[in-house]
């Protein structure tokens, strides 16, 4: 079983609990006035109005319909000690009217929203590291002195979409991204923003969120002021796992808030489990599923660089070398190409053109190369290796090229010719079967997105072999649609509503908000939509940390010793200690090869552990770490490794091996404490998409699990041609794709021909 990221919350039978040491007040806002004045600067302000007033928990709430009826208050939530008289609460920029309060029965509240205001009453607690600020919850993370800033992770509860009052079980979603907390090196902006000072609490860091006249003191006395710069957020990221810090990857901190937030919980008689789900893994198709870039030779090569030094041909050279199956040839009028395949190389990102990048003074050369040549397949490669330590256009243009066998190279250079056959195979219908493998072509998929401020709409199906778009924008698009669907026994508003209803789009007057984003696979009596659980897998951390911690514990060096233990580590291959020792007393000759490795065995660990024997007098005990760094490891690195690799060290892998077998420093990577690789899916047609290969020290994401939520057709759908879909590694570099890589198909129509659409083009 697997744990992830979902609570199971079963609300408390009596509230009894609750009501011996709080008191539940409800202030109502002034909804009516904050509306009419849609002000921006109003929430901030509400919240510094709060802030200076209140000592306790709060939580605001935009959507309360306590008072019955179809209008919704903006109120606040106060738990008061049981023995607190409730004060009175204006909102200063207002008015000095005194805002509506009452005492609410907790059985009167949303659950959803009593367990947001016990989040926020725990994490006012005395725990390290954990703060409010602005009726949210953080976790401090860590320092990025480079940046000078403080990453703290804001988690959120969030109620799942099928939650009922009435049931039983409620279901939540935590959730945390990275906040960036940066010193103040001007004035205070005014009462609409938060300020905090930082706090050491048990060797911890945390902060406190000012009240405004906190502010004013402490700008005065020039003390560190601190703000949330969510704009920053862009380039400030957390790594979920992190094995080098592993206290400051998102992961370790979703689980020890879960893990304690469930044990807070337990005094109010609120029981709190996590999501567990038996994941099966997926074994993909054993067949290739390469791209056949072959299929695209002679590929021609446009120069579209700013700084076109280094020459073009260099860069051809380059190409040829990593690709000998691929023929290179420049091209420098794309005007007199018709059928060919374009790699277009640039020095730029689109980035690099917005309003604080190095080129916002320029216009982006692919915006007007596509415009001008909408029908030709084309992918860009960008050749510029600066990374985001330049500061001038000048010296970001100056670059030289990289080396001939460089792998970052290499690897955007194969991603950008899977994406130009991509691109080819649409821009010139060709055969599906021929070209596009693990593609289930009996079904339909619809994809709803936004995309550059524009939202699109698109369905692929399949006709003759050949990928057919269609832009359901248009009215003749949708009636495409739902003609198509209706062939397949489906009816597309039928489906649309009960998206509609399951989405909460439907208020009580029967009024619809449109969906913004889906993806919809239908077939024969089938439709299906696969919906983000907004769920992550979480690895078994104190697990994790103890066997990090085992290798910096000190043992004995007999306890360390191997040879007494060479039945127990051998592998199965070698010859026992008892048949070994005829060998040893030298009663009989080597006879075979297994009779020679099974005596090396012997004669390597016969010399490690005389390493440790040499140590003993300095070293009565020590750690797993400290055994294996510096000289020491140059030492036994000779023993089990014939050489050593550039840097002249030696990999600890043959050590952990055997130690392993004694059940001792077991690896911190391991598939019995982590789900990484590949991937995996349960019976409730959920799944989720791991990676391709061996773990690394750090996981910058983690893997959201989805599920194939089928509105019609539950009987006879079948997961297996969609997890084949998702096998796909040409999508994302050697690695699996999230979604079946149809969609992905439909990403690029949209991107390469509805932005730059051809005269009177509808579908393609």
């Amino acid at each position: 079983m697997t744990h992830t990221t979902t609570l199971i919350v079963t609300p408390p039978a009596s509230f009894v609990l609750l009501e011996d040491r709080f008191k539940l007040i409800r202030y109502e806002l002034p909804s009516a006035k904050l509306h009419m004045r849609n002000n921006k600067n109003d929430y901030g302000q509400i919240h510094n109005s709060l802030r200076d007033q209140l000592d306790y928990p709060y939580k605001t709430f935009k959507y309360d319909k306590l008072d019955g009826g179809n209008f919704k208050k903006w109120v606040v939530y106060v738990l008061y000690p049981h023995h607190i008289v409730p004060q009175n609460l204006t909102l200063s920029f207002l008015s000095d009217a005194l805002l509506p309060m009452r005492k609410i029965s907790f059985a009167d509240l949303d659950f959803h929203i009593l367990l947001k205001l016990l989040q926020i009453a725990y994490f006012r607690g005395d725990q390290a590291n954990r703060f409010i600020g602005q009726d949210s919850c953080y976790m401090y993370a860590k320092t990025e002195k480079e940046h000078k800033l403080y990453i703290c992770l804001q988690i959120e509860l969030r109620g799942d979409i099928r939650n009922r009052p009435e049931d039983t079980k409620q279901f939540f979603k935590v959730t945390g991204h990275a906040c960036p907390f940066r010193r103040v090196t001007t004035e205070p902006r005014g009462t609409a923003y938060a300020y905090f000072v930082r706090k050491i609490r048990n060797g911890k860091t945390f902060f406190v969120h000012l009240k405004r006249d906190e502010v004013q003191t402490a700008s005065k006395n020039q003390e560190s002021i601190y703000e949330i710069r969510t704009y920053e957020g862009r380039r400030t990221t957390l790594a979920y796992h992190d094995l080098d810090s592993i206290n400051s990857s998102v992961g370790k901190l979703l689980y020890d808030f879960i893990r304690d937030f469930t044990n807070y919980l337990t005094q109010y008689d609120i029981i709190c489990n996590q999501q567990e789900r038996s994941f099966l893994k997926f074994s993909p198709p054993q067949k290739e599923t390469s791209l056949p870039l072959k299929q695209l030779n002679p590929i021609l090569v446009y120069d579209n660089r700013f700084q076109q030094e280094p020459p073009l041909q260099q860069y051809l050279e380059h190409f040829a070398h990593q690709w000998k199956e691929l023929e290179f040839r420049p091209i420098v009028d794309l005007a007199q190409n018709h059928t060919n395949a374009v790699l277009i190389v640039q020095d730029c990102n689109k980035e690099d053109f917005q309003e604080d990048g190095l080129l916002h003074d320029r216009n982006d050369p692919y915006i007007a190369l596509y415009r001008q040549y909408p029908h030709m397949s084309k992918q860009s490669i960008n050749v510029n290796p600066h990374d985001g330590n330049i500061t001038s256009a000048e010296q970001y243009l100056q670059y030289a090229i990289s080396s001939i066998d460089n792998k970052n190279f290499h690897d955007r250079l194969e991603m950008a010719l899977n994406q130009l056959y991509l691109k080819d195979v649409i821009m010139h219908e060709r055969s599906v079967q021929q070209y596009l493998p693990l593609l289930p072509t009996e079904y339909v998929f619809i994809l709803k997105k936004r995309e550059n401020r524009s939202t699109y709409e698109t369905l692929l199906h399949f006709v003759n072999d050949k990928l057919h778009f269609i832009d359901l924008r248009t009215w003749e698009g949708r009636i495409q649609r739902d003609e198509l669907l209706q062939s397949f026994g489906i009816d597309w508003e039928e489906m649309y509503m009960k998206m509609l209803q399951k989405y909460h789009k439907i208020n009580g007057n029967q009024e619809t908000k449109e969906l913004t984003s889906y993806h919809i696979i239908a077939g024969p009596n089938l439709f299906i939509e696969v919906e983000d659980l907004n769920e992550r897998v979480l690895y078994d951390y104190d697990e994790i940390v103890r066997r990090q911690a085992e290798q910096n514990e000190k043992f004995s060096i007999d306890h360390l010793k191997l040879l007494p233990h060479y039945d127990t580590i051998r592998p199965q291959a070698r010859l026992s200690l008892s048949e070994l020792q005829e060998f040893l007393e030298k009663k009989r000759p080597i006879k075979n090869a297994k009779d020679e490795k099974s005596l090396k065995l012997y004669r390597q660990l016969e010399q490690y552990d005389a390493i440790l024997n040499d140590i003993r007098h300095i070293h009565p005990q020590i750690s797993f770490n400290d055994l294996t760094q510096g000289e020491l490891m140059q030492r036994i690195g000779r023993i089990f490794t014939k050489k050593s690799d550039e840097e002249e060290r030696y990999s600890r892998r043959p050590l952990f091996k055997y130690y392993q077998k004694r059940n001792m420093f077991m690896s911190t990577k391991a598939n019995d404490i982590q789900i990484y690789e590949g991937i995996w899916y349960d019976l409730d047609n959920c799944y989720m998409v791991g990676s391709s290969q061996p773990m690394k020290l750090q996981q910058p994401r983690a893997h959201l699990i989805r599920r194939f939520d089928v509105y019609m057709g539950t009987a006879h759908f079948n997961i297996q041609p969609f997890l084949n879909a998702t096998s796909a590694k040409f999508v994302r570099l050697n690695q699996f794709t999230v979604y079946p890589y149809a969609f992905h198909l439909i990403d690029l129509y949209v991107d390469n021909v509805l932005r730059f659409p051809l005269k009177n083009q509808a579908t393609l």
